[in-house]
């Protein structure tokens, strides 16, 4: 129902496929308890991504765009953000940097992730990553190059 991909009617008969035997009001009434759930899941979903979003608009446009930008590759098509879709970067930024600016900052973006997904993150290893990266990628913060290292770890999930 939440992706559009059935009805209230093919929800029902879904749960009922899944957990036969109850009756269908029993169906009815466990449909509607679990949107009340979802609805107050989206809540908190959605406080989290404007938290998210003020954050991203206290840092510089590069590490602002990081912060949103990573975000939208890791979550935003998450069974838990349920359907809220990316985070819009121009809508979150855009009235403090230009269309430009932010688009240069997701390309660097992009490429810190990539170089960083490629590193050896064995131990005794960070200070090295991170050195090297402070080096070829300019202007991210450390917590951005932080975050970077943990994709290597999300990429192979």
């Amino acid at each position: 129902m939440l992706e559009g991909k059935t009805d209230r009617a093919g929800a029902v008969e879904q749960i009922g496929c899944t957990v036969p035997g109850f009756s269908a009001e029993r169906y009815e009434a466990e449909l509607d308890e679990a949107l009340i759930r979802i609805e107050e899941y989206r809540m908190r979903v959605r406080a989290r991504r404007l938290l998210l979003i003020q954050k991203a608009r206290e840092m510089s446009a590069l590490d602002g765009v990081f912060a949103l930008h990573s975000f939208n590759r890791k979550f935003s098509r998450h069974v838990g953000q349920y359907g809220l879709g990316p985070i819009s970067l121009e809508e979150a930024l855009g009235d403090m940097h230009s269309h430009e600016v932010i688009e240069e900052a997701v390309v660097r973006t992009d490429a810190l992730i990539r170089e960083a997904i490629d590193m050896d993150t064995s131990s005794g290893r960070h200070e090295l990553n991170m050195a090297s990266l402070r080096q070829t990628h300019p202007g991210f913060n450390d917590h951005s190059m932080i975050e970077a290292l943990c994709w290597e770890v999300l990429d192979y999930r």
